[in-house]
């Protein structure tokens, strides 16, 4: 009896532990379940509170107006810009009377150069003169042209200019000036005829194939000459700068072995330190 009671009180124990711990899982799948719930519910605030800031955009109408209102706006515009161009017109009228005045107020006192320029048709009105010769005598005078070439002639557009000095003596420039002077015929550098090419290198001008090999062998001799005399210059130079450095060491030696010094700068024992140079 005693084993029996003992394992009765085992399988309730057992069946306790169960029973609690199936309570404690609903209890978990419970609390899950609203929580669950709860984030739904925040969702669809969340999004009907997003459709709401959502703002709507009115549709735009566009508006076609008539050909009477067209034609209305039309009108309205020409009488706009006609008088626009009357009010400027005034002003650039009022604004050369302006300058034609202080034109007129500042006169020129001193010696003037006024120059005028026309282009224009010139008949010819010289009159005719009657011929009083005879046609077979020996003072003859030439056929006169006919009167087709004759209109032509009278009927051809021409340009006058005209230059007046007022007050004053022709400037010596005026009188300097001569005819301007034709440009020389270029000449082939080699052989002195005319010449036909030019070699962009060289700048020089050149008439056949040997010109042209004779310009560049004699620019490429120059051109090596110039050479060899820059690297003898730097040659120069290199030597006279490795003579400043040695005479700059011969100093710098003699002045550390005044103040006892080593070749690498360090101080001598007074045993090691070599002997005075002999005096002059």
């Amino acid at each position: 009896k005693p084993k029996a009671a003992r394992a009765d009180s085992s399988q309730s124990q057992s069946d306790l532990l169960a029973m609690s711990a199936d309570r404690a899982k609903r209890a978990t799948t419970k609390q899950q379940s609203e929580l669950l719930n709860e984030e739904l519910k925040m969702r669809e605030e969340e999004q009907k509170w997003r459709t709401r800031r959502k703002k709507v955009t009115p549709v735009k109408r566009v508006y076609v107006p008539t050909q009477e209102e067209l034609l209305r706006e039309a009108k309205i515009t020409e009488e706009y810009n006609t008088a626009s161009l009357e009010a400027l017109r005034r002003m650039e009228e009022v604004k050369k009377q302006k300058i034609m005045a202080q034109a007129k107020k500042k006169q020129h006192r001193g010696p003037k150069i006024i120059f005028t320029s026309s282009s224009k048709i010139h008949h010819d009105r010289r009159k005719p003169h009657p011929n009083t010769h005879m046609a077979n005598g020996p003072s003859a005078p030439a056929a006169a042209p006919a009167p087709a070439a004759a209109a032509a002639a009278s009927t051809e557009p021409g340009s006058r200019e005209i230059v007046f000095f007022q007050r004053g003596a022709l400037p010596k420039w005026l009188d300097a000036i001569g005819a301007p002077t034709q440009p020389k015929a270029k000449r082939c550098k080699v052989t002195g005829r005319p010449a036909r090419y030019r070699d962009p290198k060289t700048k020089e001008y050149f008439s056949d194939a040997k010109a042209f090999k004779a310009l560049r062998t004699h620019h490429h001799l120059q051109e090596d000459k110039t050479f060899v005399t820059q690297m003898l210059h730097i040659r120069d130079l290199i030597e006279a700068k490795r003579k400043e450095v040695q005479r700059f060491e011969e100093r710098q030696a003699e002045r550390n072995r005044q103040l006892g010094l080593s070749a690498d700068g360090q101080i001598q024992h007074p045993m090691e330190a070599p002997p005075p140079p002999p005096p002059p």
